[in-house]
């Protein structure tokens, strides 16, 4: 097996993390080797306790826009190709994703439905039990 390159790894790790890796001589020449293990250790608290900061931020923004939105599945249908190829066009023309115009449709369409017969009741589906089919 080959030699390692440490300066290569370094800068594999530091690009990969964001977090440049410098080579331990460059800080030995800045410092005296005890200054630079506690500043580096700080650094690196520091920096953690940002990224983890930052992380919960991120998840908390991303909870509170979830609540906002309706729940999405995918699913497959056939249509009349004249009909997908304009809401595509559409789409392309009005930089709006083809799921939104589908999802307008499909409101406009339960709309007309509801005025004309009432609202529309949906059965709860509850999912069986693998392990109660099979007694396991």
């Amino acid at each position: 097996m080959g030699k390692v390159n440490n300066d290569k790894m370094n800068a594999l790790f530091g690009g990969l993390t964001k977090n440049p890796i410098s080579d331990k001589s460059e800080k030995n020449d800045n410092f005296d080797s005890s200054n630079n293990v506690e500043s580096g250790n700080d650094e690196t608290k520091n920096d953690s306790i940002e990224r983890n900061i930052e992380a919960k931020n991120t998840a908390k923004t991303t909870k509170k826009e979830e609540e906002g939105k309706s729940k999405t599945i995918h699913f497959c249908t056939v249509a009349d190709i004249d009909k997908v190829e304009k809401i595509k066009a559409i789409a392309d023309k009005e930089y709006i994703p083809i799921k939104d115009i589908v999802n307008i449709a499909f409101d406009f369409v339960i709309k007309k439905y509801e005025e004309k017969n009432g609202p529309i009741r949906i059965k709860n589906v509850k999912k069986g039990d693998a392990s109660k089919v099979f007694e396991l």
